[in-house]
């Protein structure tokens, strides 16, 4: 239809025109019958959901130029278990002969599962068997364009719905397992059948390392219904694990879930974790370790994963974090944005939760710093960090009032690489980021480096109250704390995981340990604890296993439990603000410094006064005051028993976690081909057109002050000297202006111009008179010579 039928048809009256708007109408419903023209066009635009400024998330990127699948999300309630029985320690299996290798347990005819094929090709890239490795270099200039040219990339090729199978079952009758590792935080490098139903796994070591190997998580397929099947996972690193002492795999059904609707369980039966005898250098005495165990399949044709632990994935964060975004009772509390980029292109983020306020009261807030997974193989970190968030995000009462008091900063994921890439401990640079505190580098340690200059940069304007990561561990059971110590004042440091101890039915005060030990100096806890000065700084580490006390004793954690301890870590911080006034005094901006420690305030069997509260602190923290808890009889308590108020100081070591040193570390000459050691950053480019002025250089020279004559010291004002009565100093007589006469009296420079005595014969004969013995110095010359003249 035509534009000027449409524009007649508005400006025409209904009584003039009558005819020919229902003309123009019978037209436009003729038109629009026959497709000619659609309705849409007259409609104004929508308006969008979503408002511009929020994007959605960049997906996850591998490190490798391996495609992955992307994983379906895993639904379903997660099953709680009670623990196994621990293993018989004489049962188990006799280590494999002295001769034996890794590589001969995989040969090439057994195997059925091959994540990359230079795996298993020994004579590229580290050689030695089972290197994984990556371009830094690349992955670094890569990172650096992306910065640079501030792109966003919402699409990832390697990222596939599906992929081809390494092996095909030949028919129906074939029962060999088909197995899958190429998706996100997916680790297994190889599988080799040998057995009609046994079947030895070989681990992924982490990215550019030697090892840690401690996190698995993969697939079967082409499974039979009541099938049972001895898994032999032959390159465990450490030298015991909680499989021995009760511990089971975690399994997930698709079609379990289908039926019942429940997701993740534990599984597994005849667990045993055990030294198979193969070295892990020819020429040291270390061994691999086997974790091996029998599963029977319940359904026929069903996809069944493995995983060491609860799965947390990059995705599975980015994808909550967009929700909560998109909630409006939850996004007024908080601010989401990147910290940094990692090498490997990833984003990042940490929040800022707060309630909003005027300036003066945000500023009298105190601060709070919580992170988590940068040991991407413990993944309960995420889920007690998922507990924090879902908790601050809240319309919870105690909440609102955590935010009301505090500014909390939080990095939910402080290593996505490492966890994208099926990495249990390292990052991409084949080091553990939580040994890089104290020296981090921006280009190698990105996150470490970014982090530790947010804190310092948020102890310039805020009292930091508290500072914890939350990790895994391996060889313990419930949840605990490892913190520092303060010798002088020993409650400083230990009083807040009392109160936590209070506040959870999982978690371990007995269990936890605090000292500043040598080993630990570059770890976040003492780097930290040293540079800023704060008693509460902890690592708090959760059993990938469960508890042994409690009404939790002898089951599994699942992810509700180990949310609710995050939940619980924060309303610690209600009780343990009791002692602090909520309304502190104004300070002058950008002069605010960290708290120094607390000196010893406290003697035993003594408690200090209470401090005053002001009303607003009281009204805030009455309502909230958790079962019972109050803060000053918690402090009374572990003031008078020894055994609570000194406990973890005995110096036991912390295996397990809060990150060990480790043989599986490349070393610095077997990093140069893959980091750029040398980086130096890029300088800027010269502007044409414009000449170089060279200004004069200036020098400035400190003017001496004046010092007082009798004492010495110099005048400052207000300056009273302590010698009263002091002679003055006596007079120096000047160098080099001493004063000479010649024989006609006249002033002259020196010696040297000194008139001959012929030239004055009156005054020659005069002199040559006198005694001998007589002054001749040139005071009596003159003298002499008036007379004769």
């Amino acid at each position: 239809m035509e534009e000027f039928d449409i524009q007649r048809s508005v400006l025409f009256s209904d009584e003039e025109n009558s005819e020919e708007i229902g003309d123009v109408e019978a037209k436009l419903k003729e038109e629009i019958r026959d497709g000619k023209f659609s309705v849409n066009e007259l409609l104004p635009p929508p308006n969008p959901l979503l408002p511009k400024t929020l994007m959605p998330s960049e997906p996850a990127f591998q490190a490798q130029k391996i495609p992955f699948i992307a994983l379906e999300p895993f639904y379903g309630d997660e099953e709680q278990a009670e623990q196994g029985l621990s293993a018989d320690r004489t049962a188990f299996p006799a280590p494999y002969p002295p001769e034996t290798s890794l590589r001969s347990l995989f040969e090439s005819q057994s195997i059925v599962y091959l994540r990359s094929k230079s795996i298993y090709d020994d004579s590229v890239d580290a050689g030695y068997f089972n290197a994984n490795l990556c371009d830094i270099k690349c992955l670094i200039l890569k990172k650096r364009s992306l910065e640079t040219k501030g792109q966003r990339l919402y699409q990832n090729e390697l990222l596939q719905a599906e992929l081809p199978m390494y092996y095909q079952p030949a028919d129906s009758t074939d029962n060999t397992l088909v197995f899958e590792s190429r998706f996100e935080c997916g680790n297994l490098a190889m599988a080799a059948k040998i057995g009609e139903n046994e079947y030895n796994l070989l681990m992924s070591n982490d990215i550019n390392s030697k090892g840690h190997t401690q996190w698995f998580f993969f697939r079967v397929e082409n499974t039979k219904a009541n099938m049972r099947v001895k898994f032999n996972i032959v390159n465990f690193a450490k030298a015991d694990s909680l499989f021995n002492d009760g511990m089971r795999v975690l399994v997930y059904s698709c079609k379990y879930y289908e039926r019942y609707e429940k997701g993740w369980t534990r599984g597994g039966e005849d667990i045993q974790y055990y030294p198979n005898g193969i070295l892990k250098d020819p020429k040291k005495t270390k061994t691999y370790y086997n974790l091996s165990f029998t599963y029977q399949f319940k359904y026929t044709g069903d996809s069944v994963f493995f995983a060491y632990s609860l799965p947390y994935t990059y995705t599975q964060l980015q994808q909550m974090l967009d929700n909560y975004e998109r909630d409006p009772a939850r996004n007024k509390y908080f601010a989401r944005k990147t910290l940094c980029r990692t090498i490997g292109g990833n984003n990042c983020d940490y929040l800022t939760i707060t309630n909003k306020g005027t300036l003066e009261e945000i500023r009298n807030k105190r601060g709070v710093v919580l992170s988590a997974r940068v040991h991407p193989g413990e993944t309960v970190g995420s889920w007690m960090m998922h507990g924090v968030l879902d908790f601050l995000t809240s319309d919870d009462p105690e909440a609102s009032a955590l935010r009301d008091r505090y500014v909390f900063k939080v990095v939910p994921m402080l290593n996505p690489d490492g966890v994208i890439n099926g990495n249990y401990r390292c990052g991409l640079v084949g080091a553990d980021l939580n040994r890089r505190w104290k020296n981090p580098i921006s280009v190698l340690h990105p996150t470490i480096f970014s982090l530790k200059r947010l804190i310092k940069s948020m102890a310039g304007n805020y009292d930091i109250e508290l500072i914890c990561d939350l990790h895994g561990h391996s060889r313990k059971k419930n949840v605990f704390i490892y913190g520092c110590n303060v010798p002088d004042s020993p409650q400083a440091c230990k009083i807040f995981p009392f109160i936590l101890s209070k506040l959870s039915p999982i978690f371990s005060y007995q269990y936890s340990r605090f000292g500043v030990q040598k080993s630990k100096e570059s770890t976040m806890r003492v780097t930290m604890f040293k540079d800023l000065k704060i008693p509460q700084i902890y690592t708090m580490e959760s059993s990938f296993c469960g508890a042994d006390f409690g009404q939790y004793m002898g089951m599994h954690f699942t992810g509700q439990i180990l949310a609710g301890i995050g939940r619980d870590l924060c309303r610690t911080l209600i009780v343990f603000g009791q002692n602090q006034p909520i309304i502190q005094s104004p300070v002058s901006k950008g002069k605010r410094q960290p708290m120094p420690l607390a000196k010893s305030r406290i003697k035993k069997g003594k408690l200090p006064e209470k401090t005053p509260k002001k009303a607003e602190n009281k009204a805030m923290i009455e309502p909230f005051k958790l079962f019972g808890v109050d803060y000053d009889e918690i402090l009374n308590e572990m003031m008078q028993k020894e055994d609570i108020l000194h406990n973890g100081e005995d110096g036991e070591d912390s295996s397990g976690s809060d990150s060990d040193p480790s043989e599986d570390n490349l070393e610095i000459e077997e990093l140069r081909n893959l980091v750029p050691l040398s980086y130096s950053a890029p300088t800027k480019k010269k502007e044409k057109n414009k000449k170089k002025i060279n200004q004069p250089k200036t020098f400035t020279r400190r003017i001496p002050k004046q010092k007082c004559k009798k004492c010495g010291e110099e005048m400052q004002p207000g300056h009273q000297c302590k010698v009263q009565d002091a002679p003055p100093p006596p007079k120096k007589a000047p160098i080099g202006l001493r004063t000479y006469y010649n024989l006609a009296g006249k002033r002259v420079h020196d010696q040297a111009t000194q008139t001959p005595l012929s030239l004055y014969p009156k005054a020659a004969k005069g002199i040559t008179d006198e005694e001998p013995n007589r002054s001749t110095s040139p005071h009596a010359l003159n003298a002499s010579m008036e007379n004769n003249l």
